[in-house]
């Protein structure tokens, strides 16, 4: 006899967004996959609150695509690191992602290692809609966390 997976109705339903408001963020990994444009990839990173009395472990989502570069920092220094410098004029989010020996060109079966995971971070977030006019939680913006930054940050990362 096989085994029956079963959850009640009121664990069916999808989480409430976050309302807006300034949390403290962990970083729990990636999730990568090719944006479908398939000329990136977004790497999804998974982020959690954490450090509040109602909201602990509820996830707010970002794309975090490959192709916007100046969102890369931001992320980076939100968890107090700066950019890996891998060039003379390049640079890198710290770590690697390491590819699927079987299927490398893959980006949903690569695992980040890197000392991103597990850090708390700072993000604005506030109410939109996603593509289906459902409220979602939405990042406005990274708060920097690197001492000394002289670096301009974005102060809105939201589509218009």
């Amino acid at each position: 006899m096989g085994v029956r997976i079963s959850v009640s109705k009121e664990q069916m339903e999808s989480r409430k967004p976050v309302p807006t408001d300034i949390y403290d963020v962990i970083l729990k990994g990636f999730k990568p996959k090719l944006a479908k444009s398939g000329q990136s990839t977004n790497l999804q990173p998974i982020l959690a609150v954490t450090n509040h009395k109602t909201l602990n472990g509820n996830r707010i989502f970002d794309n975090l695509n490959t192709n916007a570069g100046f969102y890369h920092e931001d992320f980076v220094h939100c968890f107090g690191l700066p950019m890996e410098q891998v060039g003379p004029e390049e640079f890198a989010i710290p770590g690697e992602f390491m590819p699927d020996p079987s299927d490398p060109q893959n980006p949903a079966k690569w695992t980040y290692n890197g000392p991103l995971i597990g850090r708390v971070g700072k993000v604005e977030v506030v109410m939109g809609k996603d593509d289906k006019g459902k409220d979602r939680s939405q990042i406005k913006r990274f708060l920097c966390a690197v001492t000394g930054c002289q670096k301009k940050h974005s102060e809105n990362l939201i589509k218009a």
